[in-house]
């Protein structure tokens, strides 16, 4: 039986994937956006992470998720969870924040659970 990610040497699965989106269990890595004429830091691409393991990787957990037909989910997962860490982190006022989304998340409105940490951070980041 599998634990969400996959015991160590298997594949994970649809159901280990699911069980990630119902925990919202994702993380958010930055990377720093550099002006390549002056130097100047502008900003930062947030990175999607699903927990240590096989799920770890962005590609492993939206692959799963297109087939599970939950990509929105994940989408909306994913970006809350880099909206609440940026604001956690204290970002300098204007500094942008960059995140890929899914097409599937634009036709999709918000999870219930999620639209409090989405609206706040709409309010705040740019």
């Amino acid at each position: 039986m599998s634990t969400a990610g996959g015991q160590s040497g298997e594949a994970p699965t649809v159901a280990d994937l699911e069980a990630v989106i119902e925990a919202r269990d994702v993380s958010a890595a930055f990377q720093p956006m550099v002006d390549l004429a002056s130097g100047e830091l502008v900003g930062y691409e947030a990175l999607a992470r699903g927990p240590e393991g096989p799920l770890h990787s962005p590609v492993a957990m939206f692959d799963l998720a297109a087939r599970a037909g939950r990509v929105a989910e994940l989408d909306w997962a994913c970006r809350a969870a880099a909206f609440d860490a940026f604001i956690e982190a204290d970002a300098p006022p204007g500094m942008s924040l960059f995140i890929n989304v899914e097409m599937a998340s634009l036709t999709r409105g918000c999870p219930p659970d999620l639209l409090a940490s989405v609206s706040h951070a709409e309010s705040l980041l740019r």
